[in-house]
C-alpha cells in the first residue's frame, strides 16, 4: 500500500455544468436476466401496487420515472457523490458533453460543505465573460434557494439551450452578487499555446476531452519547430476528464514506463505507466495549478513533479482522486460508478487533499481585473533559471 496523506473531510464533488470533470472510463453493458436470489424485492412491489391502487394521481405517473427514482434512491444509500444514475436523456447529453461541445453557461460546479461552489468557468464562455470566478458560492438559481439542493438539481436548473437565460445569486468574499447569464453553445478548447519571448513555450491544457490527443500532437510539432528552450504547462481551471487522455498526454513528457498514477480498486493495485514518444521530456518544465485544477489535471502535475522534479507554481488544487466507470443500462440509461481511487507515483493521496504547489502564488480578483498574472510571471522567472 502506498503512503496515504491525511485528507480533509470535505464532501467534494466535481460535477460539470454540462461537462463532467472527473476521471472516468467506459465500462461494459449490464443485462440483468433475473434478480439475485438472496435479496427480497417484495417490499418494492408491495409499495408499487399500494401506490397504484391508492395514490390519487397514479394514472398520470410514468412507470419509467418510478423505476428511475428507485434506482436513484438505491445509489443515494451508497453515500458516494461520484456514483450517479443517468436516465436516457441525461445519458445522451453526457456523450455529447465529453465530445467537447454542448449548450449552457460554461462553468464547472461542485459541492463543498453542502454548498454549490463554482470550480472554474471555461475561458471564453458566458460564465467566464460575465465574471464568474472559482470559489463563488451559488445561493440561488432563478430565485430558487440552493440550500439543501443536490448537485444534479442545480445542474439541471442552470443548464439549458442556447439563447435562454439563468439568474444566479452568489457570494464572493462575504458579499452577495446577482448576474443573469445568457446560455450559448459551448465549444471547449482542449489546448492552446503561446510563445513568451524566444525561449518559453506556454501550453495551456483546458480540458482532457476526446479531441485533445490530435490537438496536442500539433502542439508537440510546434514546440519542436520553435526556438523554445523550456515549457510552462498550465492546467489552471482545468477540471479534468478522461484518464485515458491524460495518460496519452503524459507520455510526451515522461520516459517510457515512468509511473503516471497508481489506482486501487477493491484492494488491487494497478500502475498506469507512460508510453509513446517522450519528445518533450528533455525540455525544462514548470507547471501551473490553482483551485480549479482537478482530477486528470492533478494527475499529470503530480506525475511530472515526482518523476521529473518539475516545479509546481500557483495554489493548491481541488482534490479529486477517484475514477468512475460509465456503464450502459437497458432502455438507454447508464450509471457512472466509482471503481477506484488513485494516488501519485510516490503513493500520496489526491482525493480530498489536492496537489500543493512548490511555490505558492495567489491570483486575486484585482489581478484579473487589471490584466495581471503573477502566477504566470513567477513561472517564467523560475523557468528562466532552469534554462540557464
Amino acid at each position: 500500500m502506498p503512503k496515504r496523506k491525511n485528507g480533509n473531510k470535505l464532501l467534494i464533488l466535481i460535477f460539470a455544468l454540462l461537462l463532467f470533470g472527473t476521471g472516468f472510463y467506459f465500462g461494459g453493458n449490464y443485462n440483468i436476466v433475473q434478480p439475485p436470489e438472496d435479496i427480497d424485492f417484495s417490499l418494492f412491489w408491495e409499495t408499487y401496487y399500494d401506490l397504484k391502487d391508492n395514490f390519487l394521481g397514479f394514472d398520470n405517473v410514468d412507470d419509467n420515472e418510478l423505476v428511475y427514482g428507485a434506482v436513484r434512491g438505491m445509489i443515494t444509500t451508497l453515500d458516494d457523490p461520484y456514483t450517479v444514475f443517468f436516465d436516457p436523456e441525461q445519458t445522451e447529453k453526457f456523450y455529447n458533453d465529453i465530445s467537447g461541445k454542448f449548450e449552457g453557461v460554461g462553468m464547472e460546479v461542485g459541492v463543498r460543505d453542502d454548498n454549490i461552489i463554482v470550480i472554474s468557468p471555461i475561458t471564453g464562455t458566458p460564465a467566464f465573460n460575465i465574471g464568474m470566478h472559482p470559489g463563488d458560492e451559488i445561493i440561488s438559481i432563478d430565485g430558487k434557494s440552493t440550500k439543501g439542493m443536490s448537485i444534479e438539481e442545480a445542474v439541471n436548473l442552470i443548464r439549458g439551450p442556447k439563447g435562454t437565460s439563468v439568474k444566479l445569486k452568489f457570494i464572493r468574499k462575504e458579499r452577495e452578487h446577482t448576474v443573469t447569464i445568457v446560455r450559448d453553445v459551448i465549444n471547449i478548447p482542449s489546448v492552446s499555446w503561446e510563445m513568451i519571448g524566444d525561449d518559453i513555450f506556454h501550453i495551456k491544457l483546458h480540458h482532457f476531452h476526446q479531441g485533445m490527443i490530435g490537438d496536442f500532437s500539433e502542439i508537440v510539432n510546434a514546440v519542436v519547430e520553435s526556438s523554445a528552450k523550456g515549457i510552462i504547462l498550465d492546467v489552471r481551471n482545468n477540471p479534468g476528464g478522461s484518464l485515458n487522455i491524460v495518460n496519452s498526454i503524459s507520455g510526451w513528457f515522461l520516459e517510457k514506463d515512468d509511473t503516471i498514477v497508481v489506482s486501487y480498486e477493491r484492494g488491487v493495485e494497478k500502475d498506469y505507466n507512460a508510453s509513446g514518444n517522450p519528445i518533450l521530456a528533455s525540455y525544462p518544465t514548470v507547471a501551473l495549478i490553482n483551485e480549479g485544477s482537478a482530477s486528470a489535471s492533478e494527475i499529470i502535475v503530480a506525475a511530472l513533479r515526482e518523476n521529473r522534479d518539475v516545479t509546481v507554481i500557483g495554489e493548491r488544487s481541488f482534490g479529486k482522486g477517484s475514477i468512475q466507470s460509465l456503464h450502459r443500462l437497458s432502455g438507454g440509461s447508464s450509471i457512472k460508478i466509482t471503481v477506484s481511487e488513485w494516488f501519485t507515483p510516490l503513493g500520496n493521496a489526491i482525493n480530498g487533499v489536492g496537489v500543493s504547489p512548490d511555490v505558492e502564488v495567489e491570483l486575486t480578483m484585482e489581478d484579473i481585473e487589471e490584466g495581471k498574472d503573477p502566477q504566470l510571471d513567477k513561472a517564467v522567472e523560475v523557468l528562466i533559471e532552469k534554462i540557464k
